[in-house]
């Protein structure tokens, strides 16, 4: 995998001296950079490319054992997904060096077995897994509609050179945000910190919320072993730090005090009855959704927290600043 280069073209050179120097020492080649891929967001084109991916690779593997070649370089196309399975074997090449995966590392960082480390990382989905390694900087984020919300407010706020990764779960969060430390990836990692009171006072909801805290509690320990200290804790209000942002309950939470977003929510539900909220669900966990109405919303009362996150991905890693893209609207200027 190669990330970080000036341009596609600077990419393209040092991928090719890389298959020459390879290919010339009897190792089998596998390029797939000129071969057309569309990405798609469903699972199921995804998963269908990837079984494609090692079929191809298991072939080639094959190829060369009759040959009696015993390694085979493997270059993924642009669009291609990476499945969780090959990163023992990947190396991720940019300009300031080679980053490979040390599973041993990792599991240390986690406080996990070696094994149980690759089994979460082998589950992951492998289009997320693709965009991180590719990416120069990361937002690291729990699920898809996070992702939705998110990624357009730092399109909105003019912030370029930023990949919007979801994890998939809470739970892979700290996975991932180790793996992409260790290849040399700056990530900036957001999470729900589910605070607040139970819904009901069910022991069924009760159970819930000690889950949520044990996970969250989890995540800090893990996000502590390589990032500053952050004086917070579940429970506690939201907290932007330098690294990472822990909203006080959930995402929706921080959602419902931007009225311009609800204004936006409620004007698409009235276009297209039956496709949005209930009035019992005003933010439901629905990506689409969420994106079209944070794209209409009202950027005026945005509020500060999402402000305070956005500004802090303007200067991320800390000490690098970014070049804002065009600012969308006046509302930003002197936020």
């Amino acid at each position: 995998m190669y990330a970080g280069w000036p341009s596609e073209a600077a990419a393209r050179a040092a991928q090719d001296r890389t298959v020459r120097a390879i290919g010339d020492h009897g190792t089998v080649v596998v390029d797939r950079r000129t071969v057309d891929r569309t990405a798609t967001d469903d699972d199921p084109g995804r998963g269908a490319t990837a079984r494609e991916l090692r079929a191809e690779l298991d072939s080639a593997r094959r190829a060369g054992a009759d040959g009696l070649v015993d390694h085979v370089l493997y270059v993924p196309g642009p669009r291609d997904p990476v499945p969780g399975q090959w990163l023992p074997h990947l190396a991720r090449v940019t300009p300031q060096g080679r980053f490979q995966v040390d599973l041993v590392e990792l599991a240390t960082t986690l406080g996990r077995s070696r094994n149980g480390v690759f089994r979460e990382l082998s589950s992951t989905n492998p289009a997320a897994l693709a965009e991180l390694l590719r990416s120069t900087r990361v937002l690291l984020v729990e699920g898809v509609t996070d992702r939705a919300v998110l990624e357009v407010l730092v399109g909105r706020w003019g912030i370029g050179d930023l990949t919007v990764v979801p994890a998939g779960s809470k739970v892979r969060l700290a996975g991932m945000a180790a793996l992409a430390r260790q290849l040399g990836i700056p990530t900036y990692v957001v999470f729900d910190g589910d605070g607040g009171t139970p819904p009901t006072a069910t022991s069924k909801a009760h159970r819930m919320q000690r889950s949520r805290q044990q996970q969250t509690e989890a995540l800090l320990r893990t996000l502590a072993v390589f990032t500053p200290a952050v004086d917070w804790k579940f429970g506690d209000p939201t907290v932007v730090g330098p690294y990472w942002c822990a909203w006080g309950t959930t995402l929706e939470a921080e959602l419902s005090a931007w009225g311009g977003f609800i204004s936006a929510a409620w004007r698409r539900v009235a276009e297209s009855p039956g496709t949005g909220p209930l009035p019992e669900d005003p933010l439901p966990k629905n990506g689409a959704f969420l994106r079209d109405a944070t794209r209409r919303a009202d950027l005026e009362d945005l509020p500060n927290s999402f402000r305070r996150l956005l500004h802090r991905l303007v200067d991320f890693p800390p000490g690098t600043v970014i070049p804002r893209l065009r600012i969308e609207s006046s509302a930003f200027e002197g936020s």
